[in-house]
């Protein structure tokens, strides 16, 4: 009898030690869940770790919108700087459309300038030729010899301004000597000359005076331009003068009339 009772007992300490197993392990597979236990604790490890990347995906997020924000900032200012200098772009062809115009306006002011002083500098040249006190016949007659001093007598202008020149200055015997045969050597050898008569040709540092008579009227004005068109004639001024004669009139009144005066200097 103690025996049915030990036995009885042991199998209901069993019994109650089972059910109190089933109870602590899930009712599907206990196997299958022990098995899910380190995979569930591995999903809870990575949400753990997730938590820092969604911080920095929310950091990066607010960066991109710092830099968007720059950007449209930066875009802003660029557009209003292009404008800016779009418009000193625009000032400065203005500017310099306006320089033209005045660089233009001031030529042509100068150039109306410069023709007024060369109006001016020529009736100062000729009052100031005019003003030459002409030459009185006692102060001729010291120089020129007749017929040539009656070219003298009175004259003014350029002429008397050559003369009195011509017979202050010194004398540079190199320029004189080779002026003097330029001269000689061209009137002698010119087509016209048995149409004249040299009688002297002197020149002195910047000044020549040639005499002399004509045999027939006009033949001087031809050597005379001729010469002037000569590489060695320096003369930026002369004065020639001659006189015909009547051919009803004696041969030596004639040669006292044809005669031919001529002043020049290398100065205008």
């Amino acid at each position: 009898m103690t025996k049915i009772k030990l036995t009885l007992v042991l199998i209901a300490g069993l019994l109650i030690g089972v059910i109190i197993g089933m109870r602590w392990m899930p009712r599907d597979n206990p196997q299958s869940s022990l098995e899910s236990f380190p995979s569930t604790a591995m999903n809870q490890t990575a949400a753990v770790v997730q938590v820092p990347m969604g911080l920095e995906s929310h950091s990066a997020l607010k960066q991109t919108s710092v830099d968007q924000g720059l950007t449209v900032k930066t875009n802003a200012e660029t557009h209003q700087a292009n404008q800016k200098l779009q418009q000193l772009n625009q000032q400065i062809k203005q500017l310099q459309q306006a320089l033209a115009d005045k660089e233009k306006a001031l030529a042509s002011a100068l150039a109306e300038n410069e023709a007024l002083m060369s109006i001016v500098a020529q009736i100062d040249t000729k009052k100031s030729e005019d003003e030459v006190v002409q030459l009185s016949q006692a102060e001729v007659d010291k120089f020129l010899p007749s017929p040539f001093n009656q070219a003298m007598v009175g004259a003014k202008g350029s002429l008397a301004k050559y003369f009195n020149q011509y017979i202050d200055e010194e004398i540079d015997y190199n320029w004189n000597q080779e002026m003097e045969n330029n001269i000689n050597q061209f009137i002698t050898l010119h087509q016209q000359s048995y149409n004249l008569e040299l009688e002297s040709v002197h020149c002195k540092s910047t000044t020549c005076e040639v005499r002399g008579f004509e045999k027939a009227g006009g033949a001087w004005q031809i050597v005379m331009v001729g010469m002037m068109q000569q590489d060695w004639w320096q003369f930026g001024g002369s004065s020639s003068t001659s006189r015909a004669g009547n051919s009803a009139e004696s041969e030596s009144s004639i040669k006292q009339q044809n005669y031919f005066y001529l002043l020049a200097s290398t100065s205008p």
